[in-house]
């Protein structure tokens, strides 16, 4: 079947139906795996199983950042068997004959058109899927033009599924040469190759991108998975002052409640701009900034690029870029994009959470912050135990804010992220701040006077 031939989610609505009925109490809504993707930059997919049915709260998912696309558990009236699965198809097994089809289809589709599942899983409707033809038909025009334009801000493509990656040692484009094996897919590659392939750019239309193919294949050059161009397609947009988001070929919209929830959370979160921060342009990158920033805020310590070793992390990690004798941890970001503004979030946690919890982790920024720094002022992590409320992570951002807020700027997954990102922060005792600097336009050089 055409990807497009069905209905997106289908199955897990009426699983949720099926699972939690409204009514039932608490002997409904017992799971068994839950499938989710966490949008931060990359997107991470995730199958959790349980080894008994249990709450769904046990999958410690993250409702505001972890988008659930299938289910499996126990329904609660056991008709339907002793396990149901949801995802875009709907899996049971029930007993009936062929006469007793129409019946039985004629109860799925009365059990997947109830709204039960909001009881327990309202939030799921935060982003929901467009089914007026006339908008959806202008909004796929409207992403084609600017995929054909190369405007892919907050856009890529990804596999659309969880893969064998055992089976997958690269992937080709339907324009690559024989022989071709990329190590991933990513979308500026694919639109700077499609547009050098096509000599006509009025040939790549919806139906183009649906046709046209990405290739998962195996070291022996065979193919392992294959799936259209389209159907890969994910990120967010803005058309006609909403917001939309683009999976697996699917156009999504966001509900405006759950975008004015997170605008009010982005309101809540203290300015920092009061800081002596220093002025950027356009052309000034990020490590300039950082040293430029050092010093405006001296007495402090230029860490960009100071890696810190823990015994809980796997990697190096950063821990700030710029770190003041006030206690503040600086981090900084020269862009507005959702994958770079995950990544600040990301490190600004993370460096926050072990610099709490891993005294191993102190010892080794105590002794990196020596070799920068002579000043006893910056002594304050060789301690058995961090006070967290004497510190603040302070996230700015440096991009061409032409006069918008975060509010209006900040892509929404970078919202999704950055709320949660303040609210564990806050629960760990740190204060938390975000500032904007903006890059302005260029300074314009003074004419040189005409000799006489």
């Amino acid at each position: 079947m055409r990807h497009e031939a069905w209905q997106r989610g289908y199955g897990l609505q009426t699983a949720l139906n099926l699972i939690y009925p409204r009514g039932a109490g608490g002997s409904a809504g017992k799971l068994v795996a839950v499938d989710a993707k966490k949008r931060s930059g990359d997107t991470i997919r995730s199958r959790q199983q349980a080894s008994k049915a249990t709450t769904f709260e046990a999958f410690d998912l993250d409702k505001l950042r972890d988008l659930v696309g299938g289910a499996t558990g126990r329904p609660y009236d056991r008709r339907w068997g002793t396990r149901i699965t949801g995802a875009d198809p709907l899996t049971f097994a029930a007993d009936t004959d062929f006469a007793g089809l129409g019946k039985l289809c004629r109860e799925l589709t009365e059990a997947h058109d109830r709204d039960d599942y909001r009881d327990s899983f309202g939030w799921l409707d935060a982003i929901r899927p467009i089914t007026d033809p006339a908008l959806m038909a202008a909004i796929q025009d409207h992403l084609v033009q600017r995929l054909k334009v190369g405007d892919i801000a907050d856009l890529d493509i990804a596999p659309p599924e969880i893969i064998d990656w055992a089976r997958v040692d690269g992937f080709k484009y339907h324009f690559d040469q024989r022989g071709v094996r990329r190590p991933d897919i990513r979308l500026s590659l694919y639109i700077a190759g499609l547009l050098h392939s096509e000599s006509d750019p009025d040939v790549i239309d919806l139906t183009y991108l649906q046709r046209k193919s990405i290739q998962a294949i195996d070291s022996d050059n065979h193919e392992a998975y294959r799936w259209s161009v389209w159907r890969c397609l994910c990120g967010e947009f803005e058309f006609q002052n909403k917001t939309y988001v683009v999976d697996e070929g699917e156009i999504f919209e966001v509900s405006t409640d759950y975008l004015q929830e997170l605008n009010e959370a982005m309101a809540r979160i203290p300015n920092r701009e009061d800081l002596a921060w220093p002025s950027a342009s356009p052309t000034l990158d990020e490590d300039d900034f950082n040293d430029a920033a050092a010093n405006a805020l001296a007495p402090s310590v230029l860490m960009d690029k100071q890696l810190v070793k823990g015994r809980m992390q796997t990697t190096t990690v950063e821990v700030c870029d710029v770190l003041t004798a006030g206690k503040r941890l600086i981090h900084v970001k020269r862009h507005l994009g959702s994958r770079d503004l995950s990544h600040l979030f990301s490190q600004g946690f993370v460096s926050a959470n072990l610099l709490q919890s891993d005294a191993a982790f102190r010892r080794e920024t105590h002794k990196k912050v020596k070799t920068l720094s002579t000043d006893d002022a910056f002594n304050f992590f060789d301690v058995d135990n961090l006070n967290a409320s004497d510190f603040e992570v302070i996230f700015v951002i440096v991009a061409a804010w032409c006069g918008r807020s975060i509010i209006d700027a900040m892509p929404f997954f970078s919202k999704v992220n950055l709320k949660r990102t303040v609210e564990d922060l806050i629960n760990r005792g740190f204060k938390v701040g975000i500032a904007r600097v903006d890059t302005g336009p260029e300074p314009s050089k003074p004419k040189k006077k005409k000799k006489p």
